[in-house]
């Protein structure tokens, strides 16, 4: 079998769309769970997950964040987080769907989507610097550089 580098970014292609597919899947599920999550809940659950950590270290930068995220947490931030949870995983679902049965019109529209939610998230970064936002904004740059290869080698 020949192995050649439109074999590769297909193979890459397909790694990266399926774990588009993981990600907006987590992203339905959370955003679901977080719709129907009371406060209360969610502040012994943080409690819970922190309270040993802190036990240790009552220092703890990211315990201590948590708890003090969860204590400060609006009913409406909520919704709206389980909201955009909801849409943008929504939108990836559909997305990841249509490129991996080939379909014509999820090229284009995935190139434009996920361009978009790059933007977004670049300026997130520019307010509020990251690492693992920056990591994620660079695998979404390969992932529209590898659909827009895919596009072009299909002819679609």
């Amino acid at each position: 079998m020949k192995f050649d580098r439109d074999t590769l970014y297909h193979w890459m292609f397909d790694i990266g769309v399926a774990l588009k597919g993981l990600d907006g899947l987590l992203e339905v599920l959370g955003g679901a769970a977080l719709m129907v999550t009371t406060l209360p809940f969610i502040i012994r659950i943080v409690g819970d997950v922190t309270g040993a950590e802190l036990s240790e270290d009552p220092t703890d930068f990211v315990a201590n964040h948590l708890r003090d995220m969860a204590q400060h947490l609006s009913v409406g931030t909520q919704h709206f987080v389980s909201f955009y949870l909801l849409g943008h995983g929504i939108i990836k679902l559909v997305l990841v769907t249509g490129l991996l049965r080939g379909w014509r019109w999820s090229f284009p529209a995935a190139t434009i989507a996920l361009s978009a939610f790059i933007a977004y998230q670049t300026y997130r970064l520019t307010y509020a610097p990251s690492a693992l936002l920056l990591l994620l904004t660079i695998l979404d740059v390969a992932i529209v550089a590898l659909v827009v290869h895919e596009w072009r080698t299909r002819g679609t």
